[in-house]
C-alpha cells in the first residue's frame, strides 16, 4: 500500500507546491508516512518524481485552455 501512496502522493506535491516547493515531508504528509520512509524509498526529489512519472502520468481533471502551450504549462507549474 505504501508503495502505490508514496508515487500517487508526489505529482499532487508537485502540483501544488512547484518543483522548489516539493519536499519529502510534503509528500510524506500527502502518503500518510514518515520522511523516513519516503528517503528509503527515493532518497532524492529526482528519485522521486521520476518513479511517479514511471508509474503513470499525472491525471489533470479539467485542465483549462489559456491560449498557448507555455501557459498552460506555467499554470499547471511544470
Amino acid at each position: 500500500m505504501l508503495e502505490g501512496a508514496i508515487p500517487g502522493a508526489a505529482p499532487e506535491q508537485l502540483s501544488a507546491a512547484g518543483w522548489n516547493g516539493l519536499t519529502m515531508e510534503g509528500v510524506a504528509g500527502a502518503a500518510q508516512t514518515g520522511r523516513a520512509a519516503v528517503c528509503r524509498r527515493r532518497p532524492s526529489k529526482e528519485d522521486l518524481v521520476a518513479d511517479a512519472l514511471r508509474a503513470g502520468p499525472p491525471q489533470f481533471a479539467a485542465v483549462q485552455d489559456l491560449g498557448g502551450v507555455r501557459e498552460d504549462l506555467l499554470d499547471l507549474r511544470l
